[in-house]
């Protein structure tokens, strides 16, 4: 029977293993027979090894904003900021907030027009593209296996949180690129995948962002829920849209834009974005009421 060792490797730990800290992995790594890597810095420092070269293998991370191109990760004068949602930020309410706007103007901009217009749509598209072919890259064709995973709804929680079936589909197609043989592949080996991201964060789906129509706006917000990776008295902290607003809004009190930066989006294109399509619609409304005060006249 196989076994195997996991080691998760943030930016400090990785700094360090290129430099003497790999040795603390020595033992492990002499004793296996191949050694995974998603981290394209240790898989091409163990390939310059002469011990380590013919077992290092390596694929890609599951991640994608496909279906959340609304999540970004913030800097507070260069520093990780986390929020109501943990270190998952909305483009929008934080450029809502910056845009000075209210929070219920912040509300109405949940909205597949304002989704098309921000850019999220595009993103969306381009993120879908970028996850097959960075797997391409690696050898491993995941067209299928995602129109498969389409079927059932978001594969991902987040942009880096992917859901059991798709991690047991990622491994099975890493394992026959490597020309490893899998001795069960009954179905429910699935549920022996162990979905520990189930009690981190989760982002829920914008109706109209993947093209979808949308009937009825304010029922598609109400269906928003996200899920808080902190808990509250052992229970689990879910906010609806409204309440997400407001906890970010709190959470950005007593922030400043100059020191603001979001990892994959342009905060001062967004807050231009918001400030245009609510003065546009501004303008729309007072025009509507001007007509019928003339018409009532």
């Amino acid at each position: 029977m196989g076994q195997s060792t996991h080691h998760f490797m943030g930016a400090s730990k990785m700094k360090a293993f290129q430099d003497d800290g790999w040795e603390f992995y020595k033992e492990a790594m002499d004793a296996a027979d191949f050694i995974y890597t998603q981290k394209t810095q240790v898989a091409d420092f163990l390939a310059s090894k002469p011990e380590y070269c013919d077992k290092v293998l390596y694929f890609p991370v599951i991640a994608s904003g496909f279906f959340h191109p609304d999540i970004s990760y913030m800097r507070y004068k260069g520093e990780l900021f986390a929020g109501p949602v943990g270190d998952y930020h909305s483009v929008l309410i934080t450029a809502s907030y910056f845009a000075g706007l209210t929070q219920g103007q912040a509300l109405n901009c949940f909205h597949p027009d304002v989704y098309e217009i921000v850019g999220f749509c595009q993103k969306a598209k381009n993120e879908r593209k970028a996850f097959l072919e960075n797997f391409d890259r690696a050898g491993i064709d995941l067209s299928e296996v995602v129109m498969e995973r389409d079927k059932d709804g978001p594969w991902m929680r987040t942009l880096n949180h992917p859901k059991p079936q798709m991690i047991y589909d990622v491994v099975k197609r890493v394992l026959e690129r490597d020309g490893l043989s899998i001795r069960n592949q009954s179905a429910s080996a699935v549920e022996w995948v162990e979905d520990n991201l189930a009690q981190s964060a989760e982002w829920p789906l914008y109706p109209g962002i993947h093209g979808e129509p949308v009937e009825n706006v304010v029922q598609a917000r109400q269906s928003m829920l996200f899920k808080s990776p902190y808990r509250d008295l052992g229970k689990g902290l879910m906010f609806d849209l409204e309440k997400l607003i407001y906890y970010t809004y709190v959470s950005l009190s007593k922030t400043q834009l100059k020191d603001v930066s979001l990892n994959n989006f342009d905060l001062h294109k967004a807050i231009k974005a918001v400030r245009c399509l609510w003065r546009r619609f501004m303008l729309i409304h007072r025009w509507r009421f001007c007509v019928v005060t003339m018409e009532m006249g």
